[in-house]
């Protein structure tokens, strides 16, 4: 969908590879503290939620930050504990991505 909606077929690619280059500071910040709430989850602390009010995001928008990265968390984890697969359909479309991205 961030490949969509920025039209850069290149930008997940780059974003999972931890090259925020060409982001804008809210977007960097943003990404910043969602990957540490994925895989840090214990390590987090208030102190992580500076950077996003330094780059001028609402306590509601760092609300919705947190509940958006938590519940596709939460929901990958019950879909990666139940052994769910992709639809054929989304197989392709995930074959096509990564075809584009020469992966």
């Amino acid at each position: 969908m961030l490949a969509k909606l920025s039209g850069d077929i290149d930008l997940p690619v780059r974003i999972e590879a931890g090259e925020f280059g060409g982001l804008d500071a809210r977007m960097r910040a943003v990404l910043v503290y969602a990957e540490k709430l994925t895989l840090s989850l214990s390590r987090m602390t208030e102190d992580d939620l500076a950077p996003m009010r330094d780059a001028s995001l609402a306590d509601e928008e760092i609300l919705d930050v947190v509940m958006i990265t938590s519940y596709f968390n939460h929901m990958n984890r019950i879909v990666s504990g139940l052994g769910v697969k992709l639809h054929s359909e989304q197989a392709e479309k995930q074959a096509e991505l990564e075809k584009q991205r020469g992966a």
